[in-house]
């Protein structure tokens, strides 16, 4: 384990020789083994994605995230990203490629690894540079996305195989989360808190002004207990099992789906119908109790709409410094999500000119990402404190050694790489919402208009009796992508 306290003494002249060295490398390596792919080493992540989601709303066709090399540790992060903007624009093939690379990525890391939070003394790259040194691994819940997004990839083109593969992938990933998440955050925030406790800081000086830049974080994060509860893709979950016919399995995920969103009105009258239908008497008795089921009718078939609207927020850097023991101040800069729209505006979907409705929530994706970080915080803001002494003596040390030529490096350095780590998988929703119609067998125009953007889209649906239209909607701002299948 690497020695988290940094004296001066330690660090002697051939060793600030080795740091510029390293750091030498990483620029080649930037410049050099990531190809045409851009790393969030020197250029915030964000500002990468950015013009991608803007062509991505006019319209255009998007210029492809190249995953450069295995060297680059932003490289799981532009498979999730290239799979995503292809799946928008129904580039079906380009979408299951990158979504597998991701998967594999994935699976090359064993959960624990997921779920644990770093240590400082194994990210040697990141003690003179930033986070975003490190290869991005993707959180909990991003790995249950990529499965959803597959699923619906498969859903989508009429494979209940494929997509049957993948929810119970899906599946697996969550109770696995769930078996292991608890145990291992607490044992490494016990752990982080503990590196803190070993540092010459005085963290508590500084405690409520930091409190403050995280409070609305908190605030969002409070609302799930575990950043992978996803309210969406439990029910993409029992949408896939009902049209495989796989009532029980549905059932289950409904419920699941429903104790996320207990307002959904749409959800509790799957949970309702299928209580019903599977004999769970007791259950069914319950929820009849303030849920009026609504049959379907013989002639009728179903129109399906899930809907996802607007983009995942993005995460924020923040700067302060934290005076050490002996009074000296170090500057750290750490990410943060502070702005959370509201963007739960429903979608209006017309049937055949005279029939009118209205999608409800299944899942916002504020909450989750707020949890992840929250739950990362400790560890993280260990490293940087770490990094900040690192820095601190590489400072002392250039301009000991190089007299003002060197004090001007190091303070260029300092500058250039004190950045947060701002990556996260930007092209996911800001919300999911569902909308589930009966409607009679036919062919209709389906009108569906969001009242706050403008964004509108009309299409030919096919209804047929006692089977499935799903209509899939991704509002990007200005632009609704749509697709549609019968099952």
């Amino acid at each position: 384990m690497s020695q988290t306290v940094i004296n001066r003494t330690s660090i002697n002249r051939t060793s600030i020789i080795k740091l510029w060295w390293r750091i030498a490398l990483l620029g080649a390596l930037v410049s050099g083994s990531f190809g045409c792919a851009t790393s969030s080493l020197f250029m915030p992540y964000p500002g990468q994605m950015t013009a991608r989601l803007e062509a991505l709303d006019r319209g255009e066709t998007v210029k492809e995230v190249k995953t450069g090399g295995k060297w680059n540790p932003d490289r799981l992060l532009h498979y999730l990203e290239r799979g995503r903007l292809a799946q928008i624009s129904q580039q079906d093939l380009a979408s299951l490629e990158a979504y597998r690379s991701a998967i594999n990525l994935f699976n090359e890391e064993d959960l624990d690894a997921v779920v644990e939070l770093s240590e400082i003394g194994d990210k040697g790259a990141s003690l003179i540079v930033n986070d975003n040194a490190i290869a991005y691994k993707g959180e909990i819940f991003e790995r249950g996305f990529v499965h959803i997004y597959q699923a619906m990839n498969y859903l989508m083109t009429g494979d209940l195989e494929g997509a049957g593969v993948e929810i119970r992938r899906l599946n697996r990933v969550q109770k696995n989360a769930l078996r292991k998440n608890e145990k291992a955050l607490v044992k490494q925030q016990e752990k982080a808190e503990k590196k803190l406790a070993e540092m010459p800081v005085d963290v508590g000086s500084n405690q409520e002004a930091f409190d403050q830049r995280f409070a609305s974080m908190d605030v969002e994060a409070a609302k799930l207990k575990y950043s992978f509860q996803n309210g969406f893709g439990f029910y993409v979950s029992g949408l896939v099992y009902e049209c495989r016919g796989e009532l029980n399995d549905a059932y289950i995920d409904y419920k699941k789906a429903l104790e996320l969103n207990a307002g959904n009105e749409f959800v509790q009258q799957d949970v309702i119908r299928l209580a019903k239908k599977l004999g769970f008497t007791t259950d069914y008795q319950e929820l009849n109790k303030s849920i009026t089921l609504t049959n379907l009718k013989k002639d009728n078939g179903e129109i399906i709409v899930l809907y996802e609207r607007g983009f995942v927020p993005q995460k924020r850097e923040v700067s302060f410094s934290i005076p050490d023991r002996s009074g000296t101040f170090i500057s750290i800069s750490f990410p943060v999500y502070n702005q959370f729209l509201d963007e739960r505006v429903p979608l209006t979907v017309r049937v055949n000119q005279d029939q009118f409705y209205k999608t409800q929530l299944l899942a916002e994706t504020s909450p989750m990402v707020a949890k992840a970080l929250k739950d990362k915080r400790p560890g993280m803001m260990a490293r940087q404190i770490a990094r900040g002494f690192t820095k601190a003596e590489l400072h002392h040390q250039s301009e000991k050694k190089g007299g003002v030529i060197g004090s001007f490096m190091a303070n260029i350095y300092s500058i250039i790489t004190e950045r947060a780590d701002l990556r996260s998988w930007l092209s996911l929703p800001n919300n999911a919402q569902l909308g589930r119609y009966q409607v009679k067998a036919g062919q209709y125009p389906l009108m569906m208009r969001d009242r706050k953007t403008g964004a509108q889209r009309e299409i030919a649906i096919t209804v047929e009796a006692s089977r499935k239209t799903i209509v899939y909607v991704v509002n990007t701002g200005r632009k609704l992508w749509v697709r549609s299948v019968v099952i």
